[in-house]
């Protein structure tokens, strides 16, 4: 079982990891990348930070 100072580790990592893939994504789309659909990976990339920083505005119950 993870404890929970784990899992709000983990989910700070993902969101960091989110919110660099979202700049990398939009910095591409902005130079005019062509391999990969960048503006809608950004987009959906800056949903996943978004929804992890709700998770972890949450005040704990502990």
């Amino acid at each position: 079982m993870v404890d929970a100072d784990a899992l709000l580790n983990r989910i700070e990592t993902a969101r960091d990891w989110a919110q660099g893939e979202a700049q990398r994504h939009r910095m591409a789309h902005e130079a005019g990348a062509k391999r990969e659909p960048d503006r809608e990976l950004a987009i959906a990339y800056l949903a996943i930070t978004s929804t992890l920083n709700k998770i972890l505005e949450v005040p704990s119950r502990g």
